[in-house]
């Protein structure tokens, strides 16, 4: 091995690190092989943890040995390490290895795992965060519940219980809070969904930043003389045909479309929608809990379903499952109400009020 790369490795600078580290991945692969066990298998922490930085050099899938072999190590202190530089270097690559640090027997290493896996995958790790609110150890639950605290909803309830039968502490009455506020709102939900009436809960319709955008569809709609406003007085002169099939019908108040389509997810569902926002008349559908189609216009598929979630404006009409011709989205659902909610927040908003246009 080339120790004058091995020293450079070990440097307290990032840059010099990882020039090193690219320099060794970029040899004979029989060579990196020969160099990345001398370095993990090393009596030195530091350079055993410095195999990262060689790691982040290669492609995903030959990297992971290398992180998960550290994530592993027997001495806590290159365990530790190695989780603070994934963070550091935002290694989203490898951000799904970082879960196995959840079933150390280290507290100290579960705690620094769960901060490297919000870092590194954001809303994507509440789940697996959600999985240590039942833990032993009182503080990994009290740290599991703080640190996933923007993420908690709907799908986290029951762990959430058992993390307050089990709390002690200040943090169980904040707990407590949380779990109200999660089952009034659900509680607001089923109620708004059994009145189905009311109109629409916002003037503001959010401009989505995504493939597709908002942009693509409103040229589209200015190509077709305007077809993208509807008239308050058009939801059925427009489309006869929405509202004549058996279901259920109305409108929602201080309710989002997303929330709907969560209820309709988790109860594990197979159930159609007609939508009808300021924009035109839309469609979704969910089979077995899964959201396998949307139709917004001439758009399908996700960037369809980005664009109905931005409404915030409407009616919407529960139908019996409608199979589509072909599956248009394969994404989790969880995943596509969080992107959505992401979209919207990250977007400009302007003011759109039903009763003008």
């Amino acid at each position: 091995m080339n120790w004058i790369l091995a020293n450079q490795l070990k440097s307290r600078n990032f840059d010099t690190c990882l020039a090193a580290g690219r320099k060794i991945a970029k040899q004979q692969s029989d060579q990196v092989s020969r160099d990345v066990s001398k370095i993990l298998e090393s009596n030195s922490r530091e350079l055993r943890s410095s195999g990262l930085f060689v790691a982040v050099a290669m492609k995903p899938h030959s990297g992971r040995r290398i992180v998960t072999k550290l994530l592993k190590d027997s001495d806590t202190a290159v365990r530790i390490t190695t989780l603070k530089n994934l963070r550091e270097l935002d290694a989203k690559d490898y951000g799904a290895d970082v879960y196995v640090s959840f079933e150390d027997t280290e507290q100290i290493v579960v705690i620094e795992g769960m901060r490297t896996a919000i870092s590194l995958n954001g809303d994507g790790s509440a789940q697996e965060l959600s999985k240590l609110l039942d833990h032993p150890s009182a503080e990994i639950r009290k740290q599991a519940y703080i640190l996933g605290a923007d993420f908690w909803n709907y799908e986290h309830l029951k762990a959430l219980k058992k993390c307050l039968s089990l709390a002690n502490g200040a943090y169980s009455d904040e707990l407590g809070l949380l779990i109200s506020g999660i089952e009034s709102r659900s509680a607001s939900l089923a109620k708004a969904l059994e009145k189905g009436s009311g109109r629409g809960n916002s003037g503001l319709v959010e401009k989505p930043k995504f493939r597709s955008g908002w942009a693509r569809f409103e040229k589209k709609g200015e190509a077709n003389n305007g077809a993208q406003s509807v008239k308050k007085d058009s939801l059925h002169q427009d489309n006869p045909n929405f509202g004549h099939q058996d279901g259920f019908e109305g409108t929602v108040r201080e309710v989002e479309l997303r929330d709907i389509l969560q209820l309709a997810c988790m109860s594990v569902r197979s159930q159609s929608y007609d939508i009808m926002t300021p924009h035109g008349l839309s469609e979704i559908s969910i089979c077995e809990g899964e959201i396998v189609h949307a139709k917004f216009g001439d758009e399908v598929g996700q960037d369809a379903l980005f664009l109905i979630l931005s409404s915030t404006k409407g009616r919407f009409k529960e139908i019996d499952y409608r199979k589509p011709e072909m599956r248009t989205i394969h994404a989790p659902w969880e995943f596509l109400l969080l992107e959505s909610a992401r979209i919207q927040d990250e977007s400009e908003v302007f003011p759109f009020d039903l009763e003008n246009i």
